[in-house]
């Protein structure tokens, strides 16, 4: 199949003008040679071609019908080993109903989050992906929104009590994934969903160790060479687009919110995490863009709140996140779907908002779904943006000194559990 960046020539192409404007090549009777040439140092080229070390794909006419391109050219026709090499499928090809292999990037968290399956004995969650296929020509900030390109998914599915929803990853953008035997089945052209069975394997890249590790405890990856080197590359890619690029325009400030009518739909945030409240499941967050921090909360959905909260509360203090679609007064709970539908921000912001150390502590400020909240590298582009406005240690930080020290004495006081009626029971006397 043909790549980003393959050379393409043909003999005996006619350059004609078009009716409505615009030029096209035509190609007459009689073509001798179409010649297909990918260039092996490119960031997307397989690593069969690299192994092959192929120059060409020629096609003549002479022998169309019964013409052998060579492996590099071809689509996967298995997702199992072949002479002990995996193939592997970009994104932008993946067929309906098929058992596919595939390398991705992480892009966010998605819905409906981490969850327990109906039976009880899986736990899954989901991710949304991209690869250069997707994402080499268009900026970062189109990688979900062009029409141009699928949006793809991905389902991490584990099998595990529902106790143990907190064993499923917590991704951060630009991670790199290889999946194995993953169901793909795409809703038109535009959503492409890889779901996990049984006999799925997912793995993901530590670069620092340059180690590819299983999501599952009982799996040992297959890993080779050739696999390092191009799961390296992949996330040498991502950093290299996200670290130089806005990963959407929906983004806005703390500065930009206030107050808004109840379950208001706004634009995403990246926000720095100063303080957890397990038991609240709600967040102390700052952009430094204000000069008092603003709690969020994100308890629902439930399990995936407490998957959520689980990743947060250990090592995330000081990382940072995004969230995705945040809202502000207490939104009723949504009926769940999956990562195929239309986004459904509308831009509009309002001025006015609760944060601590004003009277506000009878709920968060703002909402957000509990699937919606994924962690972004420190060398993430609107990271850095927003870290760098970070005030120097002294009499500025100490609204914010102030506001942590109170969230966390909060924190330490767990609400009392709810009664019979699903209330909360009020305290003794």
């Amino acid at each position: 199949a043909l790549r980003p960046m393959d050379m393409i020539t043909v003999e005996n192409a006619e350059l004609r003008q078009l009716m409505g404007g615009g030029e096209a090549w035509f190609l007459s009777e009689g073509v001798g040679f179409v010649r297909i040439q990918r260039d092996p140092s490119s960031q997307v080229a397989c690593p069969e071609f690299q192994e092959l070390g192929s120059q060409a794909a020629v096609i003549r006419e002479a022998d169309l019908r019964t013409w052998e391109p060579p492996i590099w050219y071809k689509l996967p026709d298995t997702d199992r080993q072949v002479a002990g090499i995996y193939r592997y499928w970009r994104l932008s090809s993946l067929q309906h109903e098929t058992y596919a292999n595939v390398w991705a990037v992480v892009w966010e968290n998605a819905k409906p989050g981490a969850l327990i399956k109906p039976r009880g004995m899986a736990v899954a969650t989901n991710v949304a992906v991209v690869d250069p296929s997707v994402g080499e020509e268009l900026p970062c900030s189109e990688w979900m929104r062009s029409p141009l390109v699928p949006h793809c998914s991905l389902q991490v599915l584990l099998k595990r009590s529902p106790n143990d929803v907190k064993a499923l990853p917590f991704f951060t953008m630009g991670d790199v994934v290889r999946v194995h035997r993953a169901h793909v089945m795409r809703k038109g052209s535009q959503y492409v969903n890889m779901w996990s069975k049984r006999w799925t394997a997912v793995a993901y890249y530590n670069l620092e160790a340059n180690s590819l590790l299983s999501v599952d405890e009982d799996k040992t990856p297959h890993v080779t060479g050739l696999e390092l080197d191009r799961a390296k590359s992949l996330a040498e890619w991502a950093k290299s687009r996200l670290a130089q690029e806005t990963m959407n325009t929906y983004l806005i400030t703390l500065a930009d919110l206030g107050g808004g009518r109840a379950g208001e739909r706004y634009k995403d945030l990246v926000v720095e995490i100063l303080a957890v409240d397990q038991a609240r499941r709600e967040l102390l967050v700052t952009d430094w863009t204000t000069n008092r921090p603003v709690r969020v909360g994100a308890a629902n959905p439930p399990d995936t709140a407490r998957w959520l909260f689980w990743h947060l509360e250990h090592g995330m203090i000081g990382q940072w996140v995004k969230l995705r679609s945040v809202s502000f007064g207490n939104p009723e709970s949504e009926e769940e779907s999956d990562h195929d539908e239309s986004d459904p921000r509308d831009g509009s912001a309002s001025p006015g908002m609760s944060s601590v150390g004003e009277g506000a502590m009878d709920g968060p400020g703002l909402h957000v779904h509990a699937g919606q909240v994924t962690h972004l590298p420190k060398w993430c582009f609107d990271v850095s943006v927003r870290a760098s406005q970070k005030p120097s240690p002294g009499i500025e930080l100490r609204a914010v000194t102030d506001a942590v020290a109170t969230f966390e004495a909060r924190a330490r006081n767990p609400p009392p559990p709810p009664n019979r009626h699903g209330l909360l029971s009020p305290p003794r006397e």
